[in-house]
């Protein structure tokens, strides 16, 4: 039994507790250790290929592919690469066997798992940049695979962009001609409407003229100023009727309706007609006494048959006179009142008639009003659809000269020039994984097992309620320790620890040999293992993957 009379240092009792409790650090150490060697040869070891496609702008041209096609492309790209529809279809076409073999719902979880392994990253320069460079990687356990997968995800890639963009192209072309054509058949329908118009209408066409067009004015606007000219007219002369027939119905209405007969013979019609009748028989007998004819001669004789004609006449009027002074002897009407009264009564028919010239044409204005109305709603439709066929004619050209250019940049994009991609790194087969390292994982499974054993070895060493050193006592007791003794132990009982501590040696040493053995028979003799572990490793693989 030993005597201890100084109390240890605080390094000397810890070390004293790692030596008393070795076991419990050993055996985490080896044992995760172990497993972490196995992990690293086991785990899949993923092989990265990589590849850089340059995009560049090509020419002029706009859009998806032209002056901004490249910082576009570039930013899109990530997007577009990575798509589950283009990555399933990129698996299709492989017709890789652990795919094709696999429904639906594992298939959208493998293709899932292919998504986090491809790693797309873009350098536009901005939008203004003149090129976009993409960098692409796909990782997978299998070398060649890896290769053959980014190859095919490339060429889809860039593929589907030209045909895309081409395909864009083409609909635009052809959207376009049939607004072109649509255009041209408007035209004609405004053409064939105006040709309508004009003929409804009797409207003439313009004529060329120096100055430009001009357009003839139908006949109904100049008849429209002259049927005004007319209306004037008339309404002009009907006032100057109408104050002279007040003037002679007050000029008549002054003058007495009965006369006297002495009256009447100061003014006798009848006999200023006889002596105008006698005055002519009087000339005639002059002409015959100077002419000096012979009797039978043929103009004496014609102006004799003359003169008993007006003497004939005379008599006439005679007669008609004294039988008009017998039948008004008694009372006679006024005989200027009744030649006002006739003027009157010609006055009033033709004040009459000049009001139906008047009403006629008045009448024939408001017909011209209504034509002309028409017509004037005919010339407003002829220029708006002079202005339609402008504007169709201007956006015709626009939509010709987009036509020229969508052809001129389909044939760019069918040509070799047309194609904006540059491979500046082609897939290459990787020599060595990339991850995971597995020194990396053994020593770090190590170092993790260590650190698990000290921390077990502590945790139990400081979990007992009890003083494990002298030093602890003198904190406590009101008299300084002079000296411990050692645990006292049977024979019985340090037996029995070692046959723990072997059984626990042997059991921690064959785990490690046992982990040891599956590492390296699965890493270089597979068929030393048993079938049934060969197949629990690889579904491990898989889950890993």
């Amino acid at each position: 039994m030993a005597v201890e009379v100084e109390a240890s240092s605080q390094v000397e009792e810890f070390l004293r507790i790692l030596r008393k409790r070795i076991w419990w650090i050993v055996v985490p150490t080896a044992m995760i250790g172990s497993i972490g060697v196995f992990f690293a040869v086991v785990v899949p070891k993923k092989y990265v290929s990589e590849s850089q496609v340059t995009v560049l702008n090509v020419g002029q041209m706009t859009g998806e592919l032209g002056e901004t096609a490249a910082s576009a492309e570039g930013e899109n790209a990530a997007i577009n690469i990575k798509s589950p529809k283009r990555i399933s279809s990129v698996l299709e076409a492989l017709k890789w066997g652990e795919y094709v073999s696999l429904g639906n719902p594992e298939k959208e979880a493998y293709r899932d798992r292919v998504i986090t392994d491809i790693a797309v990253s873009a350098n536009t320069g901005g939008r203004t940049g003149g090129q976009a460079s993409v960098e692409l990687s796909y990782k997978d356990t299998d070398a060649e695979r890896a290769v053959e997968f980014l190859t095919a995800l490339q060429e889809s890639w860039t593929t589907e962009v030209l045909q895309r963009n081409l395909r864009q192209k083409e609909k635009e072309e052809q959207e376009t001609d049939e607004t072109l054509m649509g255009n041209r058949r408007r035209l004609e329908e405004i053409a064939t409407q105006k040709n309508e118009i004009r003929a409804e209408n009797q409207i003439p066409p313009p004529l060329q003229t120096p100055d430009g067009m001009l357009q003839r004015q139908p006949k109904a606007f100049g008849e429209a100023g002259e049927v005004d000219g007319k209306i004037s007219q008339y309404e002009g002369e009907l006032l100057e009727m109408d104050d002279l027939l007040i003037e002679l119905v007050e000029k008549r209405d002054r003058l007495p309706v009965y006369v006297d007969e002495s009256e009447i013979l100061i003014d006798d019609p009848i006999g200023r007609e006889i002596d105008q009748i006698d005055a002519k028989i009087a000339e005639l007998e002059f002409k015959i006494d100077s002419g000096g004819w012979a009797p039978g001669h043929t103009s004496r004789s014609m102006l004799e048959a003359e003169i008993r004609g007006y003497r004939k006449r005379r008599d006439e009027k005679l007669v008609e006179r004294d039988s008009s002074s017998l039948d008004s002897s008694v009372d006679l009407q006024n005989p200027s009142r009744l030649k006002l009264t006739e003027e009157i009564r010609d006055l009033e028919v033709r004040i009459e008639n000049k009001r139906k010239r008047r009403d006629y044409e008045l009448k024939r204005k408001g017909e011209l009003r209504q034509e002309t109305q028409r017509l004037n709603d005919a010339f407003k439709t002829l220029e708006v659809l002079e202005a339609e066929k402008g504007e169709i004619e201007e956006a015709s050209k626009s939509l010709k000269r987009r036509v020229d250019n969508l052809r001129i940049e389909i044939r760019a994009l069918n040509s070799e020039e047309g194609n904006p991609f540059d491979v500046i790194k082609e897939p290459t087969t990787p020599t060595k994984p990339s991850s995971p390292n597995p020194w990396i994982i053994s020593i770090g499974s190590i170092i993790f097992g260590l650190g698990l054993g000290l921390a077990l070895a502590v945790l139990v060493e400081y979990s007992k309620n009890c003083f494990r050193s002298s030093r602890e006592l003198n904190r406590v007791m009101p008299h300084p320790v002079l000296g411990t003794i050692n645990m006292i132990r049977t024979r019985k009982e340090r037996a029995k620890g070692a046959l723990a501590r072997a059984l626990l040696a042997g059991g921690s040493l064959a785990f490690v040999v046992g982990m040891g053995f599956v590492t390296w028979a699965w890493a270089k003799k597979p068929g030393a293992l048993n079938d049934s572990l060969v197949r629990a490793i690889d579904e491990f693989r898989r889950m890993l993957m």
